[in-house]
Parts: C-alpha cells; sequence; structure tokens
C-alpha cells in the first residue's frame, strides 16, 4: 500500500512540474529598455525549443494636464508653469523649451520632477499679455527612451489693479515682484567654446548672455549705470559687477572705447562703495522662494566678480586704486563668517556661496569666486592658497550636483570648468563634461 502511494505521489509532482514548466514567465534584466521572456524549463535547460525574444514600450510620455491650462487668462504674473505628463521623464533636450511673448524670446529656467516639467520664468511677467510656450519634440523622454511629441500652450496674464484715480496699487506690498539678484541671464547664444583663462581677456561669456542695457525692468543712472526695482530702484553691487564685466567684455571684443568707459564707471562705483570691512552692501531686502534675506547684506559672488572686474581694469589703466579696491575686496574672501568674512567651509576647505546663509548652495557662484580669486592672487599670494583650497571643495561637489535639469545653467557650469581646467593645465574635470551633469541646488 505504501508503495502504491508513493508512485502516485511521484506520477502527480511529475505531472505538476510538466504543467508548469511549460508556461512562459517574465523576467526583466538590463533596465531598461532589454526583457528576456524564457520559460522554467529554458532554466532547467529541458526545453525542445528555448526562446529569447526582446521586447520594451514603445509608448510615449504624453501631456496630461497643465499648470496654466492651454487658452487661459488673468494668470498671475509671478506665476511658475507646470506640465505634467502620463510617466516620469528625465531631460533630453531642453533646449527645445522655449517661451515667447509676442513672438519675442524671454528668459526660463527649466527643470524636472518625477512627471513634472517645471518653468520658470527668470523675470516676472507682463500684465495683460499674451504668452506662448513650446515644447519641442525630443525635449523629454520616458526611461524606455520614448521621447515626447511637439506641442505648446498659451495664456494671457492678469490686468494690473488699480483704484477709481487709474493709480495703480499693490494689495499685499509683500506681494510685489521680485526682481533677479544676479542677471546673468540667457540670451539664446551659445557660450561653450574653448576657453583659456590665462590669456583671454575678454570675461569668459559674458558678451554672449543676455545685453543688461537691454533689459527694459532696469533703469540707468546719468553714469549708465544699472538700477534694479527693489521695492524701489536701489544699486545692487552684483548687478553692476556684471554690467561692468559685460561692457569690457564687449570692449575687448569690438575694440569699442564708449564700453570701455561703461565698465570703468561700474569699477569707480565699486570703489568708492566698499566699506571699511572690504564688502559691498546690498541695502535691499531681498526675498525669492525660500531666500528672504533683509538689508544690509552681502555677497560672496559680488565680492569675486567685483574683484575680477577691478583687476582688469586696473591692467587697462594702471590706476592703482582700482588694484587696492580689488585687494580691500578680497579680505571678505579670506575670513569665516564668525570673523566677520564671507568664507564658509564644506568638509574643511573653502567654499563661496551666492548668499550668506544656509538658503541656497551654488556651484556657479563657488566657480566665479574660484576665478576671481585666480586674478588677484598675481597681487596678492593669500589669495592663491585660498585658490588652491577651494579646488579641494570643487572637486567635492561635483558628485553632488548632478542630474542636471536647467540647460543654461548646465553649460555655465561647462564653461566654468573649461576656464579652471585651463588653468589647470591638466585634465582634472575634462572627465565631467560628457558624462557629468551639473545642477544649481537650491
Amino acid at each position: 500500500m505504501k508503495r502504491i502511494s508513493a508512485i502516485a505521489l511521484i506520477i502527480i509532482l511529475f505531472t505538476n512540474f510538466y504543467v508548469f514548466a511549460s508556461r512562459n514567465y517574465t523576467i526583466k534584466y538590463a533596465y531598461p529598455d532589454k526583457i528576456k521572456t524564457m520559460s522554467i524549463k529554458d532554466l532547467l535547460k529541458n526545453s525542445k525549443t528555448k526562446t529569447n525574444s526582446k521586447s520594451r514600450d514603445k509608448t510615449p510620455p504624453k501631456l496630461i494636464s497643465s499648470s496654466p491650462k492651454n487658452a487661459s487668462s488673468n494668470i498671475s504674473i509671478n506665476s511658475i508653469i507646470y506640465l505634467n505628463f502620463s510617466e516620469n521623464i528625465k531631460q533630453s533636450n531642453l533646449k527645445n523649451i522655449y517661451m515667447k511673448e509676442n513672438g519675442k524670446n524671454i528668459s526660463i529656467k527649466t527643470s524636472i520632477s518625477a512627471r513634472q516639467i517645471i518653468i520658470r520664468p527668470s523675470i516676472p511677467l507682463k500684465y495683460d499679455t499674451l504668452y506662448t510656450l513650446y515644447v519641442g519634440k525630443g525635449s523629454v523622454k520616458d526611461y524606455s527612451n520614448n521621447q515626447n511629441s511637439s506641442f505648446s500652450i498659451n495664456f494671457r496674464t492678469e490686468k494690473q489693479k488699480s483704484n477709481n484715480n487709474n493709480v495703480v496699487i499693490n494689495e499685499d506690498k509683500n506681494s510685489k515682484p521680485q526682481n533677479p539678484f544676479t542677471y546673468i541671464l540667457y540670451d539664446g547664444k551659445n557660450i561653450i567654446r574653448k576657453y583659456d583663462y590665462t590669456k583671454d581677456k575678454e570675461y569668459l561669456f559674458f558678451s554672449s548672455i543676455k545685453d543688461i542695457s537691454s533689459i527694459t525692468s532696469l533703469k540707468f543712472d546719468e553714469n549708465k549705470l544699472p538700477l534694479a526695482d527693489y521695492n524701489g530702484y536701489k544699486y545692487n553691487p552684483l548687478l553692476i559687477s556684471e554690467y561692468g564685466l559685460q561692457n569690457y567684455s564687449y570692449y575687448i571684443k569690438y575694440s569699442d572705447k564708449e564700453k570701455l568707459n561703461n565698465a570703468i564707471k561700474a569699477a569707480d562705483y565699486l570703489t568708492n562703495k566698499i566699506d571699511s570691512s572690504g564688502k559691498w552692501i546690498n541695502y535691499f531686502d531681498y526675498k525669492y522662494d525660500n531666500i528672504n534675506l533683509k538689508s544690509p547684506f552681502s555677497s560672496s559672488l559680488t565680492q569675486g566678480l567685483g574683484i575680477s572686474l577691478l583687476v582688469r581694469i586696473y591692467e587697462e589703466t594702471k590706476d592703482v586704486k582700482y588694484l587696492d579696491a580689488a585687494k580691500k575686496a578680497l579680505e571678505p574672501l579670506l575670513k569665516s563668517s564668525s570673523e566677520g568674512g564671507l568664507l564658509r567651509y564644506y568638509n574643511n576647505h573653502a567654499l563661496y556661496d551666492i548668499f550668506p546663509s544656509n538658503t541656497k548652495l551654488t556651484l556657479s557662484s563657488h566657480c566665479f569666486v574660484i576665478l576671481s580669486l585666480y586674478d588677484i592672487s598675481k597681487y596678492d599670494l593669500r589669495a592663491k592658497e585660498k585658490f588652491e583650497d577651494s579646488l579641494y571643495t570643487l572637486k567635492d561637489l561635483i558628485p553632488i550636483y548632478s542630474n542636471s535639469l536647467d540647460s543654461f545653467y548646465k553649460d555655465i557650469h561647462i564653461s566654468q570648468m573649461e576656464a579652471i581646467n585651463s588653468i589647470l593645465g591638466v585634465e582634472n574635470f575634462n572627465e565631467y563634461f560628457e558624462d557629468f551633469n551639473l545642477i544649481d541646488i537650491e
């Protein structure tokens, strides 16, 4: 009897094995686009015929909603645009995403988060104006590398509010649109080229960014220096440094003496306005996203670009007052915040951020200051020490700033790395150019 039961059990097990082994089960390998299908009998090498077919998801990511909606109106001039897709996406060619106001391109910052494209206009939009956002084919792709189809959305911004006397009013003073702190803005031009910072007199790509003198939200004083509206028009030393470096670059590129004069006036302003500690002070409040700074405050980015301008004007004019001001501006970059300076630390090495707080960590700011330390190091050896120390920080930071979402800022980073690499004369950072993407973290 026991022998009969054992034989019956063997028959049942063999039958079940044959049934299950004949079924096909899907096993996924090599994410994302290689999928092998085989039966359990294949795995046991017990199949008369083996299958090894490949298949992949061929459905491209589709737009399912947007904010604002297409053809909507009365949209806030401070709006951020959100495009929601049917699946998770990653960047493909974000330069195919652009925005126009009455046919004219406007500067935007583009990022990606899971299924969403996030688009931030670089400056507040205009009242009662029609805008069109274009998303070209292949701007993004899913994780099977299927690219999106092209589409566009348009919307009209809100009308400006007024009282019965047609005087513009602000219902909430704190809600007033905030102008940018830095005016390094995209202008549709390629800024990447082979830089030789040791020989190039033109400052990086500043002749290829948006012409600061053409920005309509700015005003200009009798010396042609720009003022930005921070709850009233005020001087921003960083903006003046950027304006001076851009005009100096125009002078080098086009031999235009008027542009040199503009750069000298900017350098004169910086020379006259530097305080006893060597800082340039911002006498306005600044609020953007999680950044909330109260007057007065200073910035290591301002110090860096200011130094770079002053050194160039000194070398052009041989007027020692500009070199003296540049040396004085170096002091806050050598001292920690506890000592009254702007120097911060990352892994015990020098870090230079755009703002004197922990609200923002900006790779481009650190790189601009690195270049300024090199500029002034010919005249002050202490800058050379900080230049070398800052490079250790840069090596530590690069792996953190991954998955670039904004193509313009990625181009800025690549240009800065090219310039730094030309100073070092070695291949230190070239490995990151093709295989590594960089991004500012806010």
